[in-house]
C-alpha cells in the first residue's frame, strides 16, 4: 500500500503536468497568489490540495506568532520536506482553518490611494518603468524588467531542461524570447490577483501562447521557479510599501487629532477666567447667606 508521502507526491506531480494549458496554468496563479510567500514546489502542493487557500501558516506560527488555534477536525496541507533522513511531510493550515479570541486577522490590502508610492517602490526595486500611467502597466513593466535582469540563469538551466519538451528544437532566441514573455505575463498576473485587480480582465489566452511548450516537470519547474522567487519580492516590497503608507496615515489623523484637541484646550483655557468670574460674582451678590465661593472645577 503506498505512502501518505507517496499518494501526495503523486497528487502534486498529477497536477504539474497539466499546468501547461492556458486555463490550468492561470487557475495555479490565482492560487500562487496567496501563496507568494512560499516557493514554487509548496505552491504547487497547496495548489493540489487546497486551491482555495488564502493565508497558509505552521502550527507554531499560528499558535506562538498569531495567537490564533486550529479549528477542530481541520485537516493540514501536507508540504513535502528534505531532512537527514530523506523525504517527510510537514504541514500547514489555512486561515479558514483557524479562530482567535482577539478577532479576525486582517491580510493587508491594496488601494488605489497607494499607487504612487507602489510605482515609486517598484521603479527603486527594478529599475526605470516603460510604462506607469496606472498601476497595471507599472506592474508589467516592473516584470518586464525583472525578467530581463535574471533570465540569463533561468535560460542556462532550460538548456538542460529542455530535453522531451516542446521548447527542445528551438534555438536560443527563441527560448529566451519564449521564456521571457510567459515569465513577465504570469508575474504580472499573480502580482494584480493578489492585489484584488481580476488579472483575467487584462489578460488573455493570447497573452500565454508559448505556455504550452513548458510541458515537462523539468521545464515548468523552471519557468515556475523564476514567477514565483520574482513574484515574492515584488509583492513583499509593496506590502511593506502599502503597510508604510497606512502607519503614516493612522500618525498623520493622531497629530491631526492632537493638535485639535490643544486647539479647544487653549480656547477653552482663555475663556474659562471670564465665565468662572462672572459665575462667581453673581454668585457671591445674590447668595445672602455668603456661603462658600463655588471651585472652578464645579462650574
Amino acid at each position: 500500500m503506498a505512502s501518505k508521502l507517496q499518494n501526495i507526491c503523486a497528487l502534486s506531480d498529477e497536477v504539474g503536468k497539466s499546468l501547461s494549458d492556458y486555463e490550468k496554468w492561470t487557475a495555479f496563479l490565482k492560487s500562487a497568489a496567496w501563496q507568494y510567500k512560499y516557493s514554487f514546489q509548496d505552491q504547487l502542493f497547496i495548489y493540489a490540495q487546497r486551491p482555495d487557500a488564502t493565508a497558509c501558516a505552521s502550527i507554531d506560527i499560528w499558535n506562538k506568532r498569531l495567537k490564533s488555534w486550529i479549528n477542530r477536525g481541520a485537516k493540514g496541507i501536507a508540504l513535502l520536506r528534505e531532512g537527514d533522513r530523506g523525504q517527510y511531510l510537514d504541514y500547514v493550515f489555512d486561515i479558514s482553518d483557524t479562530h482567535s479570541n482577539n478577532g479576525p486577522i486582517r491580510l493587508w490590502q491594496y488601494n488605489s490611494r497607494f499607487d504612487n508610492a507602489i510605482i515609486e517602490t517598484l521603479e527603486n526595486s527594478f529599475g526605470g518603468l516603460k510604462k506607469k500611467s496606472s498601476i497595471t502597466d507599472a506592474i508589467l513593466s516592473a516584470a518586464e524588467n525583472a525578467v530581463e535582469d535574471s533570465k540569463s540563469d533561468y535560460l542556462s538551466e532550460l538548456k538542460y531542461a529542455k530535453e522531451n519538451s516542446f521548447l527542445d528544437g528551438l534555438d536560443e532566441l527563441n527560448i529566451d524570447v519564449e521564456f521571457q514573455q510567459t515569465a513577465e505575463v504570469s508575474i504580472a498576473y499573480i502580482v494584480l490577483q493578489r492585489l484584488g485587480i481580476n488579472a483575467d480582465n487584462v489578460f488573455e489566452r493570447e497573452d500565454f501562447p508559448h505556455i504550452m511548450n513548458f510541458n515537462t516537470a523539468e521545464t515548468l519547474s523552471v519557468l515556475g521557479n523564476a514567477v514565483s522567487s520574482i513574484s515574492e519580492e515584488t509583492l513583499r516590497n509593496i506590502s511593506e510599501t502599502i503597510r508604510a503608507e497606512v502607519r503614516e496615515e493612522i500618525n498623520a489623523r493622531k497629530n491631526f487629532a492632537e493638535k485639535e484637541n490643544a486647539v479647544y484646550n487653549e480656547v477653552k483655557e482663555k475663556d474659562a477666567p471670564t465665565i468662572n468670574n462672572e459665575r462667581t460674582d453673581n454668585y457671591d451678590r445674590d447668595n445672602i447667606h455668603g456661603s462658600k465661593r463655588v471651585s472652578d472645577t464645579e462650574l
